[in-house]
């Protein structure tokens, strides 16, 4: 039975499911013009965001076009909106790291969540390492499977990453575990004690970083301190603590995650941009 005025929307029968190559062809256009659609979306999202949000504030004038278009049907509350924006991020960082490499930047999911994660997840890595992560599944610590999975894929989940960042960071607190002991019976003379604000854990009620430092700041200096000569200093950074601590307080302030507690319903819109 056809649907009359929506007839592309018919469940396709009869010749159209033979199992061909044209199917198989078919499905695969579908999926990756779904996929460019959806990206294309989050590219002006982020590109919106850049334009109009100072400070962590939105312009009143984008507020007020974004209300009177009714464009949370599209988006979903402004909450959502910004997830859309580091969704559109991520696809754009991609496509920067991997100029001529298509088949790692069509490696990313179309899920606004799930990118939104990867978003946290890829801050301050390099493109090997990223790449690494596409194809091995990251690193492979001791109780890791060598012949482990890609993370990262068009069929990933936000749960799965962030359980991959929680599983990055244990290893990476286990191997300073093993490393320290070694060191520090020869490097025991301290010379410094650098402290950060503890701003660095703010989150305004919109669930926005609002502090005075990042965490991308933390990381900068602590690269640029472990570039000292390993042989007259050993430097012993906290960050796997910190970045536990920030995540959850990020965590806590979302206000989608909030709502969710509190079994409120999230809007629909953001499920058909966005995925789990």
């Amino acid at each position: 039975m056809s649907i009359k005025n929506n007839i592309h929307f018919e469940i396709p029968k009869g010749k159209d499911l033979s199992l061909t190559p044209t199917l198989v062809n078919q499905l695969k256009k579908l999926q990756k013009e779904g996929q460019e659609n959806v990206w294309r979306t989050f590219l002006y999202a982020a590109g919106l965001r850049a334009a109009y949000q100072k400070n962590q504030k939105w312009d009143s004038s984008f507020t007020a076009w974004y209300k009177d278009n009714n464009l949370q049907m599209c988006f979903g509350s402004m909450s959502q909106f910004s997830k859309c924006a580091s969704a559109g991020e991520v696809v754009h960082r991609f496509a920067t790291l991997f100029p001529d490499r298509e088949d790692l930047v069509y490696a990313l999911p179309t899920s606004m969540n799930a990118l939104y994660e990867i978003s946290f997840l890829i801050k301050g890595q390099s493109a090997n390492t990223i790449a690494k992560w596409i194809y091995e599944g990251g690193e492979n610590f001791e109780d890791d499977s060598a012949d482990e999975l890609g993370i990262i894929s068009p069929v990933v989940t936000a749960k799965e990453i962030t359980e991959f960042a929680k599983k990055i960071a244990s290893g990476s607190k286990r191997k300073q575990i093993k490393e320290d002991p070694v060191r520090k019976k020869e490097f025991s003379v301290a010379i410094a004690t650098i402290y950060a604000s503890k701003s660095l854990f703010s989150f305004d009620k919109r669930g926005q970083h609002a502090g005075k430092v990042e965490l991308r700041d933390i990381k900068e200096q602590i690269r640029m301190l472990k570039r000292l000569n390993r042989s007259q200093f050993d430097v012993r950074d906290k960050l796997t603590d910190i970045e536990v601590k920030y995540e959850s307080k990020k965590e806590k302030a979302d206000p989608v995650k909030r709502k969710y507690k509190k079994k409120t319903s999230v809007s629909r819109p953001a499920t058909r941009m966005g995925g789990k």
